[in-house]
This record gives C-alpha cells, sequence and structure tokens, in this order.
C-alpha cells in the first residue's frame, strides 16, 4: 500500500501556533504519490485558528481556507505532528481544503449568492458588527417584485455598508468567511471601501464604511442603524437614482423597491422616506438633477417592462408623488447658487471603471466574463 508522510513541527507564538509543514515520501512511494502530495502545498504556511474537541482546525492564509483535521487521523503531540495515510485518504485531505464547516456552515462561500448574502449577514450578527446590506442584493431580499419575469436579473456583487470604526473588525471577518483581499485596491482606497474576492465562484464582495460614493455622495453614518438587515429603503433607492448612466439593473431595482413600498414621512419598516429624499435634493442642486432626470427616465420606459396595469399605474402614482415631494422641498442658498450655473459644470462624478473579480490579488488579473451588481 502506497503511504506518505506528513510532519507538522509545530512552533509556538503568543496567541497562535504557526507550522511549517513538509510532505516526505516513504522510499516505495510511486511518482504518482509524490505529484498527489503536491497538492497540499497550500500547507506551506498554516496557522492553527482555534481548536475544537475532538477536532484541529488549521487555516491556509494564502486562501484563507480551513483545513480540518478529525483527531483519528491526526496524532498531535508537543513538538511534531507525524501523518501516515493513503493515497484515498490524502485525496479526501485535499477536497476539505476546498469545503469545511464554519460554525456548522461551509467556509469557502456559498455558490447560491443569496445563501452567501444570508450567511455573511449571519456571520456580522454574531461577530457583534453592524453590517448592513445594500445593492442589487438589498432589493432581491427586500422586493418580492424582484423576481418577477420582467424585472428578474443576475447578481454578481454583494454589497455592504459598514461602521468605520469597526473596519478592522470587518477585514477580519472577511478573511474567516473565506475571502481573498484585493490587496491594491483596498490600500489605495484610503479605507472608505474594501474589496473581498470570491475566488471559487467568480464574485467579489464591496464595502463600503460610513460614506457611499459613487455618482454622488451620501453619509449613512447615522442611519445605518435605521434598518436592518439592509439600508433603509429611502437610502437603497437614492442609491439607485443617483446613478448618472444608468444600466438595465438600475432600472429594474427602482422600479421593484417603488411598486413594493409606499412613499412616506418616515423610516418606519416597508416605508420610502420621501421627505428625506426631498431634503437631500433640497440641498444639492446636482442630486436633484439626477434623481428627477431617472424618476423622469424610469417613467418613460415603465411599460416596456410588461408590469400588469393596476402594478405599472402603482409604480407611477409613487414616482410621481417622490417627484412632486423633491419639487417642492425648499431650496438652500447653496442649491440656488449652484443651479445658476446650471449644467455648464458637471454636477456628478464618475466612477473609474473596475475590475469584476481578481484571480491572485498580487497582479489583480482580470476574470472574465464580465459581470453586473
Amino acid at each position: 500500500m502506497q503511504q506518505l508522510r506528513l510532519e507538522l513541527p509545530l512552533v509556538q507564538t503568543s496567541s497562535t501556533f504557526t507550522e511549517h509543514s513538509r510532505i516526505q515520501s516513504d522510499s516505495y512511494a510511486s511518482r504518482q504519490s509524490i505529484q498527489s502530495a503536491k497538492k497540499l502545498r497550500g500547507l506551506s504556511k498554516v496557522c492553527l485558528s482555534r481548536a475544537r474537541i475532538g477536532t484541529r482546525i488549521f487555516s491556509c492564509p494564502s486562501s484563507t481556507r480551513i483545513l480540518d483535521f478529525d483527531e483519528k487521523i491526526l496524532n498531535a503531540s508537543t513538538s511534531s505532528v507525524s501523518v501516515r495515510f493513503t493515497i484515498n485518504s490524502l485525496k479526501e485531505i485535499v477536497m476539505r481544503v476546498l469545503q469545511v464547516e464554519y460554525r456548522s456552515e461551509v467556509v469557502t462561500p456559498y455558490a447560491d449568492i443569496i445563501k452567501e448574502t444570508q450567511r455573511i449577514l449571519c456571520a456580522a450578527e454574531d461577530h457583534g458588527l453592524t453590517v448592513r446590506l445594500l445593492g442589487g442584493m438589498a432589493v432581491r431580499l427586500h422586493c418580492p417584485t424582484a423576481i418577477h419575469r420582467s424585472l428578474e436579473r443576475r447578481y454578481a456583487y454583494i454589497d455592504f455598508m459598514a461602521l468605520k470604526k469597526q473596519r478592522e473588525e470587518v477585514k477580519r471577518l472577511f478573511l474567516e468567511l473565506g475571502y481573498s483581499s484585493r490587496e491594491m485596491f483596498n490600500v489605495m482606497s484610503g479605507g472608505k471601501r474594501l474589496i473581498y474576492n470570491d475566488i471559487v465562484n467568480g464574485r467579489r464582495v464591496d464595502l463600503f464604511f460610513d460614506v457611499f460614493e459613487m455618482c454622488h455622495r451620501f453619509n449613512f453614518k447615522d442611519r445605518i442603524l435605521l434598518d436592518n438587515p439592509t439600508i433603509t429603503l429611502a437610502d437603497l433607492l437614492a442609491t439607485k437614482l443617483q446613478v448618472v448612466e444608468m444600466t438595465e439593473r438600475e432600472y429594474k431595482d427602482i422600479i421593484a423597491i417603488v411598486h413594493d413600498h409606499r412613499i412616506g414621512d418616515s423610516d418606519t419598516p416597508e416605508t420610502i422616506n420621501g421627505t428625506y429624499l426631498a431634503h437631500l435634493c433640497g440641498d444639492d442642486w446636482g442630486l436633484y438633477k439626477t434623481f428627477s432626470t431617472n424618476i423622469i427616465n424610469v417613467l418613460a420606459a415603465l411599460n416596456k417592462y410588461r408590469l400588469n396595469e393596476r402594478d405599472e399605474q402603482t409604480v407611477t402614482w409613487r414616482l410621481a408623488d417622490l417627484r412632486l415631494r423633491i419639487e417642492r422641498a425648499p431650496k438652500t442658498l447653496r442649491w440656488k447658487i449652484r443651479a445658476r450655473i446650471g449644467e455648464r459644470e458637471p454636477w456628478y462624478n464618475l466612477p473609474e471603471p473596475d475590475r469584476e473579480v481578481v484571480i491572485d490579488t498580487r497582479f489583480e488579473a482580470k476574470v472574465s466574463p464580465p459581470m453586473t451588481r
């Protein structure tokens, strides 16, 4: 029987055990055995992150996945760990690198983006972190109409808003959950925004801290606690209406949000705070211009989404109500001064085109096909 020996000398540090693994083959092991052993190269540097009764858990920083050894396979001593196993056992261990348990859930992100979104939200809550969903997945979870045959769309990103004061804890959480940091982008962003890649499923997570800034800028620091698990409906709608060059996904998301929620004067559950949105537009002419233009564009394109007559009327009335609130809202001196300049000067920012997902964060290599939020 072909067997291999895996030796893991233990070096204890202040809070973790750093391990340097070395795979040795017995003299009678075949070349095929050695090639199989090379699949464990991810164990070149392994950190023992924690231990459970009857189980030892090893974490690979290079891939941020966790390798789970059963005590029956792994016999640890104070100086080294020596394991003897067959080729079939080796294959089983390799498979465990790809998918193992984290609090009874898989550490490798789920292929199902809805299931994965819920896993992240639960993990954040378990860690006592304030993390709220935004973007297309927030619309998908908040709006039943989002699965209408003419409004359903593909979701490739998961977007979250978090508190800046919890940034370091949030960063550690996503590494624990099996994501890879996009190092270059995250360093250059100055901590305002972070991106984490799900290499296995070809997805990414965008994290915004306190401030959401794309075509327009919104400070959600004092509003993030108003709703859960998403940001408020008014803020969610604002992040869609602020897009200057809207795509099909923005049209569909706006229609779903407005169809499923009434326009009101507060942030009570299942209500879009129209008064708050009108106030924002009354202080910022650029935001007023973008919101008003996009509301008109959605109304003009509404009939192509094949809603029934009643649903189309609901969306029309609510968008018209919101537009009227924006027009009637008191305008500040700042708004009036900027209005005199009008369209002669840009009133928005256009975010630079960004890579969707990277395979190797050292080189920021692109993965195809291109994806949409």
